[in-house]
């Protein structure tokens, strides 16, 4: 392949690695179907409102397909049908990219629905954005080379900074829901807006079910074989968009009754 040295060894995946990754590839494709129909409905939706296309619903499609995209590319891969080269890194480190940039970006849509100061609304969705997008980038200049084998030197800085950037992911995903938690509680709750208790309530579920996923990404990368890595990543995050989506259409729904409450 591309830029692959000839010192390069591959690493075959074992057979129980395989069957596990096969399992999880399966498991990301059906809630890969689940979650186009969640994001048609509330596309459809969002059509017939306002006969437009918001930036939200960009980033779930986004989102979406980038996580499909990245499962199959990984599937192929693992498989032995696409050989490995620069390229096919390239392609699955861009696929990764979009994925963690949108959903972070979702999750500050949703905090912004429920901002008073829209001036700092975008500027969280600026900071979150460069924020991601700079550790996106250190990702994408020691990935390649370690999977490549360049170097051990590079081989042996990924394994420590791809724990510690899922941690800084894991530690942005758990501070922005905090946030969002805290503004409710504080902002509508306190003030009245009991409506909002479900929408708290709900979210705080929902905020250990996102944790969870993101502490079993960084427990799977402790396996010596990380095939199964591979699949979990995508399967993952189409959990966190499915998550995200049923967040959206709840705090959609309060926020109308109120409206039309006040109406």
């Amino acid at each position: 392949g591309t830029l692959v040295p000839p010192w390069y060894r591959p690493d075959p995946p074992s057979e129980n690695s395989l069957d596990l990754a096969s399992f999880f590839w399966g498991f990301a494709m059906s809630i890969a179907c689940f979650a186009s129909i969640k994001g048609a409905q509330q596309t459809r939706r969002c059509w017939i409102r306002s006969h437009k296309v918001n930036a939200y619903i960009v980033m779930i499609w986004l989102e979406w397909s980038s996580c499909v995209i990245l499962s199959i590319i990984s599937w192929l891969f693992l498989i032995g049908i696409i050989p490995i080269s620069i390229w096919i890194l390239l392609a699955m480190l861009s696929m990764w990219a979009i994925q963690i940039q949108c959903l972070t970006q979702i999750l500050v849509n949703r905090i912004s629905l429920i901002l008073f100061d829209r001036e700092f609304a975008r500027r969280l969705k600026f900071g979150v954005g460069v924020s991601v997008g700079l550790i996106s980038i250190s990702v994408f200049c020691i990935w390649a080379p370690a999977r490549l084998q360049i170097s051990q030197r590079w081989m042996d800085i990924n394994r420590i900074w791809d724990r510690v950037e899922k941690a800084l992911f894991l530690i942005i995903d758990a501070a922005l829901n905090i946030y969002f938690m805290w503004l409710v509680r504080t902002k509508l709750i306190a003030n009245g807006l009991t409506k909002y208790r479900l929408v708290y309530k709900f979210n705080i579920f929902m905020v250990c079910i996102s944790i969870g996923l993101d502490v079993l990404i960084i427990g799977i990368m402790s396996l010596d074989d990380d095939t199964v890595y591979m699949q979990v990543h995508p399967l993952t995050y189409l959990a966190k968009l499915q998550i995200e989506m049923n967040m959206a259409e709840l705090l959609g729904k309060v926020i109308k009754r109120s409206n039309e409450r006040r109406a």
